[in-house]
């Protein structure tokens, strides 16, 4: 692959020409599982951040900074939080000299960004993003022949940002990318795909594909005063105290967004509008309608340890026929959803539920979060297996500098009932593009999440994640609730085809279990710069096909771009 060898030359040459020290980004969101948000999650389960609300993300980098600055450095044990706690507050930089500055002088003129300006009432910042990923995968023997496969990620793009006076930020990203993965692997990287190619290719066709050629682009406008910030744009959410939220994870693709959030004293409230797509529900229906999303949060600070959360969401279509048109009350901020979607004629797919996040002690945490689709009351106690008790129960525990300075363990329980995040048409389905809005292991199904991080030192990581997921899946003529983009009420029969009115229990229809291995060691080069080693396992059997499964051991180069694991 000359293309390849040239271009990881070049990005070679010039991290070779990159500052020696320098900051986090001046201005904009932060991303996902960047070692900012790491740093909250981390102080929060120590006991550093008593009221600071780092739930509701991405957060802004203004959010992050101020929870940050009143942390007491003097009680942290982690070289690694020191350093990038340091990084992330100070306002100011020194640079050495570089072979790039010297020849370029307007580079890194702040000791942060590549390319910056500001005057007495703005900023702005222009930074590259790079993902490089290579490595051959090692897959089942098929007909007695084990096959190798060179698999493979090449992502570039830009950053822009920047501020406007004292209340206005942006930010925009736009990444190109291209990728190649094992073909088992395709369906985690299938359904978090927005747009490729012909528009009218379906998932099917692309789980088929070889390889994969797709843009990703965020842009989010904002504006903050004192308790409010209001954002417009494109990008993901991820909401709730877990690793991977039963309401909002980001897992789907971007969606179109208006978000408010409103901070006052022991309370956050956060109100987001969205505009979805389903392209999976083309898959089921001759055409895809327009659709949307309303969601909010309520955060309270009980106590120093005690966090609480209530939400509620709705998915809906104007083209639904029960009394189209009279959608205006979503907009309203401060409604009880469900009990609006009942006045209107229930037009729409509605969420509700609660989490809670509790420090027992120094270090060690937990949460749970529960989340209901469908349900009554007196049927969840006196029928526990009535196929619309639809919910949906997370219970977690995460450790930080528990037995050793700079280790972080976690542990996760996910189990979701069929049927859940569907709806009795496609287009009403708990989904944005190809995936699922909630959590990514889907309905009729249990998940098991442990992960490790360690940092022996401030530019060196490591970490390990193993999950265990088991579902239940549909059948060719027959639903067992596994897809949320599936009417519940089309094929939903059972093995002599008799309605499943009673009855249904998780995991019924083909059984399939799968262990997904993600680990890697990596060497911070500079604070947006990495250099990583890993190995990919996965493997997936079920009932009525053979094991199928990889080993992938991968070398990588991430500039700007938090690492990404298949989920």
């Amino acid at each position: 692959m000359p293309g390849i060898k040239a271009k990881s030359l070049f990005v070679t040459l010039c991290l070779l020409a990159l500052p020696q020290l320098s900051v986090a980004q001046t201005d904009g969101i932060l991303q996902h599982d960047d070692p900012a948000t790491v740093l909250l999650d981390r102080l929060q389960t120590i006991g550093l951040l008593p009221k600071a609300f780092i739930s509701h993300r991405p957060l802004s980098i203004y959010e992050a900074k101020a929870y940050l600055a009143a942390v007491d450095t003097s009680a942290l044990e982690s070289s690694w939080d020191r350093s990038l706690l340091r990084r992330l507050t100070e306002d100011s930089v020194s640079t050495k000299p570089n072979l790039l500055s010297r020849l370029i002088p307007q580079l890194y003129t702040n000791g942060t960004d590549f390319l910056s300006t500001k005057g007495s009432t703005y900023r702005l910042q222009l930074n590259p993003l790079l993902y490089l990923t290579a490595g051959t995968a090692v897959q089942s023997a098929i007909g007695g022949r084990q096959r190798n496969k060179f698999v493979w990620q090449n992502t570039r793009g830009l950053r822009l940002s920047g501020s406007i006076g004292k209340y206005v930020f942006f930010e925009s990203r736009l990444e190109e990318n291209q990728r190649a993965a094992p073909e088992i692997a395709r369906e985690w990287i299938v359904r978090r795909l927005g747009r490729v190619n012909d528009p009218r290719t379906t998932t099917q066709q692309l789980l088929a594909e070889s390889s994969f050629d797709y843009f990703v682009a965020t842009g989010i406008v904002a504006l903050r005063v004192p308790h409010f910030e209001l954002r417009l744009g494109r990008d993901r959410n991820e909401w709730g105290f877990s690793r991977s939220s039963l309401t909002l994870s980001p897992f789907s693709h971007t969606y179109d967004q208006l978000q408010i959030r409103t901070t006052v004293g022991p309370f956050q409230y956060v109100s987001l509008y969205s505009a979805l797509s389903d392209r999976s529900a083309s898959e089921f229906e001759a055409e895809v309608p327009p659709k949307f999303g309303v969601f909010h949060r309520l955060e309270a600070v009980l106590a120093r340890n005690l966090h609480v959360g209530l939400f509620e969401s709705v998915v809906f279509t104007p083209d639904e026929p029960s009394n189209a048109g009279s959608y205006f009350g979503f907009l309203n901020p401060i409604i009880f959803y469900r009990a609006l979607d009942g006045d209107i004629g229930s037009p729409g797919n509605v969420l509700v539920g609660f989490d809670v996040f509790f420090r027992a002690f120094p270090g060690i945490s937990t949460h749970m979060q529960v989340a209901f689709d469908e349900f009554n009351l007196s049927k969840l106690v006196g029928e526990p297996d009535w196929w619309k008790n639809t919910y949906g129960l997370q219970l977690g525990v995460r450790t930080a500098d528990l037995l050793v300075a700079g280790l972080d363990l976690s542990f996760e329980y996910t189990r979701i009932r069929p049927y859940m995040y569907s709806n009795r048409t496609a287009s009403l389905g708990y989904v944005n593009s190809r995936g699922v809005l909630g959590h990514p292991a889907g309905p009729n199904a249990e998940d098991l999440v442990w992960s490790a991080r360690y940092r022996p030192r401030s530019d060196v990581e490591l970490e390990a994640t193993l999950i265990y997921t088991r579902r239940g899946l549909n059948t060719a003529d027959r639903n067992f609730g596994s897809n949320p983009s599936l009417p519940y009420n089309q094929d939903r029969v059972d093995e002599d085809g008799n309605p499943l009115l009673n009855g249904v229990r998780l995991l019924q229809g083909i059984k399939e279990s799968e262990w997904l291995l993600e680990s890697r060691v990596s060497w911070n080069v500079w604070p947006s710069a990495f250099l990583e080693t890993g190995l990919r396992y996965q493997s997936v059997s079920s009932e009525v096909a053979a094991r199928d499964r990889y080993v992938n051991p991968f070398v990588q180069l991430r500039w700007g771009l938090p690492f990404q694991g298949l989920r």
